[in-house]
């Protein structure tokens, strides 16, 4: 965390942007940028879905689509990841014939976080330093991207994280609010209450 925090700092200073806000929330979506496709307002199972999609996707694509090596990173057994690909509709086949190289896969990864998290911030960026920033993007992002552990956590572990983050934003936008947060969440007042006992 450190680290990456340094890079992109040093990363957007060397174009002039000292935006102590940007770097931050750069830095968050970098680090969750498995989760960055589940919207805190969506309905559970559909969160999840969205998560499972970004976690296997990546998982198989930095795999090179090996589903054996992928099952060992996830810490899953093989068939497991095959049930949930069909589920899924992850098409393990063009992600083999693609065989996209994980390096390239991550500055792409990277420069589509930075962008979307540059144009939020551009009312406050001189036009001139957006230009600027805009040109180099990839040249930001391969730096950025080699700051990346690319050692993906496990799927247990990714969930685990997944279910505390959504269930932390929804009981904070209901207020702790049990009904509500039951019916954002799409689940039973009382897995409401339990989820919300979890997290005290």
């Amino acid at each position: 965390m450190a680290q990456l925090i340094g890079i992109v700092k040093k990363a957007l200073k060397r174009h002039g942007i000292t935006i102590s806000e940007l770097n931050k929330t750069l830095v968050q979506s970098l680090e969750n940028r498995l989760t960055n496709p589940v919207l805190p307002l969506m309905k559970f199972k559909d969160a999840k879905k969205a998560l499972q999609r970004a976690y296997f996707s990546e998982l198989l694509t930095l795999n090179l689509g090996n589903i054996s090596k992928a099952a060992q990173q996830a810490n899953l057994n093989r068939r497991h990841i095959h049930r949930i690909c069909t589920e899924l509709e992850i098409d393990v086949d063009k992600i083999r014939d693609t065989m996209i190289k994980p390096s390239y896969y991550m500055t792409e990864s990277v420069q589509e976080i930075i962008e979307e998290n540059v144009d939020n911030f551009k009312e406050e960026i001189k036009p001139n330093k957006l230009v600027e920033i805009y040109t180099n993007l990839g040249e930001i992002s391969k730096a950025v991207a080699q700051s990346i552990d690319t050692e993906i956590p496990t799927y247990e572990e990714v969930i685990e994280s997944f279910e505390k983050e959504y269930f932390e934003a929804i009981f904070k936008e209901t207020e702790n609010n049990i009904e509500r947060a039951a019916q954002i969440a799409g689940i039973s007042p009382r897995s409401a209450q339990r989820k919300l006992k979890a997290l005290a």
